[in-house]
Parts: C-alpha cells; structure tokens; sequence
C-alpha cells in the first residue's frame, strides 16, 4: 500500500501540516491522556493545570459523591451557582493600591505619623490634591428590560481626559480644577475667555513631573502673597517628583507612604466619586432633557465637559463632604489646639457644631 503524504492527511482532516507533525511527534502523550482521563476526543488542545492540587481536590470531590451513593450528582454550573450563593462566596476585584494594602500600617501612620505632620498647620491650611481619570463622553451603559427584550448600544466612547482634584481640610476653599487633555488647542476652545477650569495638554492627557511642577510652583505662588503657610498632601507616584520642593517657599510637600494612598488619601474617600456621579446625572438629564424636546441627542464636547466639571466641583459637591472624607482617611484636629488668634470663622463653627 502506497505511504500517504502528510500534506495529503492533513488537508483530509483539514489541518495544517505542521499541527499533524506535533500530532504525531505527541502521539503516545495524546492516547495515554486519552485512555487515563477519558478526555473528550473532540478537543484540539490539551492545557495542563496551573494549580494541580485543587485539580485534584476537586476531582475527590467528585468520588465522594459517588462514594456516598449519589451517582445522579452533577457539579454542574447552576449548582455551583447555587453552592456559592448559600454559603456567600463572591468573587471581588482587588483593587491596586488597595490589594497591598495593610491596615495595620494605616493605623500606625493615621495615628503617630499624620497628627505630627499636622499638629502645626491651620485646619484650612492642610490640603489634598489627587488625579483622576475622566471619559468624559461615557452614557451609563445599564437599564431595566423583560427578559425577552433585546438590549442593544453602541461603543461606549473612550475620549479621556485627567482631572486633578484639590481642596483643604475643611472644604472651604476647593482648588481650581485642573484638566489635561490631548490636543493643545482643541477646537471646542476657540474664541472662549474663561473655561472655569486650569488647562494643560499632552499625547496621552496624562499627569506628568512637568505639568505637576508647573501647577505646584503657581498655586505656592499664590499662598505666598496671601502670607500663608500651607501643607500639601499627594500621592508618591513618579508624576509628584520630590525635588520640585526645592522650588517651594510657602507649600510643604508631604508624601503618603507607598501602597497605601487608596486609604490615606481624602480624594479617595469619596470626594471624586462625588464629582464623577454628579457630572454623569448632569450629563444624562441633559439627554434626556433634549430627547423630551424633540431635538437630537446632544454632543458632548470637551468645552461643555470642563464647565460642567468646574460648576460641578464649586457649587455640587460640598464643604461638608469634602470635610467628611478628610475625616474618613484619618484626618482630625482638635481646633482648641489652634492659637487664639488664628481662629477664624470656620473653627468657630467646628467648636459650635
């Protein structure tokens, strides 16, 4: 009998070449797993498993069953569902920052670290500033349907723009936002006077050591002709290089400790949160609001994003909130601490309240 080419084989079972070589190099492999683990012959690859001792936990698992006379049980996925609903078993995120998080240092840093560092500063003198990610064009992309309704949308706009979100420690007085985005003059800001908000561009409307450096060599300028003696909470990333506080007359730079800026930070508590939810409803009741007249869903624009940001950030979220979150990442001050004659109105509300 003629020998058949391997080109000819592979083309009958409609393989490459090359696939029928490994095929046949792996052979003995291939029937040996085929006759121990009675694997399914219509699979195309076999992938061994990462974790070998929970594959074999589980499969005693499964003899156990047996083992107990339930040869009708099936680990199917519904009952797996079901099994980890009765017993709360739910998959969770691990959040960056937060996964190499211990709160054992949090404490210790919230509690012999943070009342030195603040112990001298007015309570409206110690700020906060962090960055945070906008896709400012992105509808909510949930709603309520029956089962038998199809629910279709289209691609959510990836159009992003970084916010840096600042304010002092009792909420009265709120940074000026400031935004950066891609383009150094985009279209949206032609012939405009004021944004209400502090614009800065790069490639990738990233925070970087330039951008921060620019902004935090103003803003001291600024507490320096208003006679103040400021100290400035951020984040350690490479973005907030330690050296500009070479450059700094009237701000102390302070640097949370590594890996645990999602709990130390007063941003992160809920203050940009806050912001984000606020500028999604106004966004949203705008549609909505234009579709109930008839006309045509509105196009976001950059322009329409940073004054709606900048109205967000001075008039909807509050003093009280933002006092609230300080609070929440461990920030408290006794005002009686504070000497007499640098009392103003807002420690006499704190003693009042």
């Amino acid at each position: 009998m003629k020998e058949r080419k391997k080109k000819d084989i592979a083309n009958e079972f409609g393989v490459l070449p090359s696939t029928l070589s490994n095929i046949l190099k792996n052979k003995e492999v291939i029937l040996k797993n085929a006759e121990d683990l009675a694997v399914n012959t219509k699979r195309k690859r076999l992938r061994p498993c990462h974790f070998e001792d929970i594959d074999e936990a589980m499969l005693k698992w499964l003899l156990v069953a047996e083992a107990l006379g339930h040869h009708e049980f099936e680990a199917s996925t519904g009952w797996l569902d079901k099994f980890k609903s009765r017993h709360g078993v739910i998959q969770k995120t691990l959040c960056g920052e937060s996964a190499d998080t211990h709160i054992e240092n949090r404490d210790e840093w919230v509690t012999n670290v943070l009342p030195k560092l603040i112990e001298n500063y007015n309570i409206n003198d110690i700020f906060n500033a962090d960055e945070t990610a906008l896709f400012f064009k992105c509808l909510p992309t949930k709603t309520l349907a029956f089962k038998n309704e199809k629910c279709f949308g289209g691609k959510q706009s990836k159009e992003r723009i970084t916010v840096l979100v600042g304010s002092n420690m009792t909420g009265s007085e709120k940074l000026k936002l400031l935004v950066i985005g891609k383009a150094k003059n985009p279209r949206y800001f032609k012939g405009i006077k004021s944004l209400g908000v502090d614009y800065e561009f790069n490639k990738k409307a990233w925070m970087t050591s330039e951008i921060f450096t620019k902004w935090i060599v103003k803003l001291d300028k600024k507490f320096c002709d208003q006679n103040r003696k400021v100290l400035f909470f951020v984040d350690n990333c490479t973005a907030h290089p330690k050296d500009v506080r070479d450059k700094l007359r009237n701000i102390h730079l302070a640097y949370f400790p590594p890996n645990m800026t999602s709990l130390l930070q007063p941003m992160d508590q809920g203050i940009i949160y806050n912001m984000k939810q606020h500028y999604r409803k106004r966004i949203l009741t705008n549609i909505l609001t234009q579709v109930d007249e008839g006309n045509s869903v509105m196009v976001i624009d950059l322009l329409q994003a940073v004054r709606n940001l900048s109205n967000i950030w001075n008039v909807y979220v509050k003093p009280e909130t933002v006092a609230n979150c300080f609070k929440k990442a461990g920030f408290s001050k006794d005002v009686m601490q504070i000497p007499f004659e640098h009392w103003d109105e807002e420690d006499l509300l704190l003693i009042s309240d």
